[in-house]
């Protein structure tokens, strides 16, 4: 689908560097960008899938200045394909979430032009005998502008399953009653996908639809361009799908654009699935 505004390709999957397939996209055309890059865990994650092969991303670094390079190099594309009214969302942990906003986001996108740092509190992982437990990821919330689009009365609407069905199929149902809607924070409470999460395909670091619905919700509107430059498991455009968002999703691993055209594809059949 070619979206004539910006004259590219929509709803589109992109296997290889991100970084050079960014560097073909027209500056300043996409509506918002989620960012999942790997966290400088310097682990390795290997993955097994219905595909029968073994396969994975390798999240170890030579040294702390070599990813935040490659990253960097990455976010500064990111900042030119991004519209003046554009949303970034980044998503990090305590690895490296603060030198990435003091030495990457904050000197490319003004310090005026940050909007929150975002709380992802879940309850999965271990317990640590001698720390407190580690139960959330980052999220850095940042606009190339001060006009910009937010919509937290959407985020409030998404409660249910159902309301994100009813989403899918275009139905616009509100299920607050007036005088009882609450802002939404910055802290984002929704569970981890578990073992047997009913839309878990064994990435090993698959984020939940209802984080991606929840982002989506707030910095788009129907029809915008969403880019995710990073779609590991596919989750960030099967919401957008569901949302009737336009998309572009990167990745250099062909297990990570299997998955994701797998999903989509499923989608097309029976689009509340």
């Amino acid at each position: 689908m070619l979206n004539e505004t910006a004259n590219i390709m929509v709803n589109q999957l992109y296997l290889g560097d991100n970084l050079e397939v960014l560097r073909q996209l027209p500056s300043e055309c996409v509506d918002m960008i989620y960012f999942d890059p790997p966290f400088f865990s310097n682990k390795q994650y290997p993955m097994r899938t219905d595909l029968q092969q073994v396969s994975g991303f390798d999240d170890r670094w030579q040294s702390l200045d070599h990813y935040l390079q490659w990253l960097k190099d990455r976010t500064i594309e990111l900042y030119r394909i991004l519209k003046p009214t554009g949303t970034l969302y980044l998503h990090c942990d305590w690895h490296a979430n603060a030198y990435i906003r003091v030495q990457i986001l904050d000197p490319l996108f003004g310090g005026k032009n940050f909007r929150n740092e975002l709380i992802w509190h879940y309850e999965t992982g271990g317990i640590p005998q001698r720390d407190f437990a580690r139960k959330h990821d980052t999220i850095f919330r940042y606009t190339k502008s001060q006009d910009f689009y937010f919509n937290p009365e959407a985020v409030q609407e998404l409660r249910s399953e159902e309301v994100l069905r009813r989403l899918a199929t275009g139905q616009k149902n509100a299920t607050r009653s007036k005088g009882q809607w609450r802002h939404p924070s910055d802290v984002i409470q929704i569970p981890a996908l578990n073992a047997m999460a009913k839309e878990r395909v064994a990435y090993p670091t698959q984020k939940p639809e209802y984080l991606l619905a929840h982002l989506l919700l707030a910095s788009t509107k129907p029809n915008d361009l969403v880019l995710d430059p990073a779609i590991g498991s596919g989750t960030t455009l099967v919401a957008a799908h569901k949302l009737q968002r336009q998309y572009i999703g990167i990745d250099q691993n062909p297990t990570a654009i299997a998955l994701t055209q797998q999903r989509l594809a499923a989608l097309v059949d029976n689009p509340i699935n």
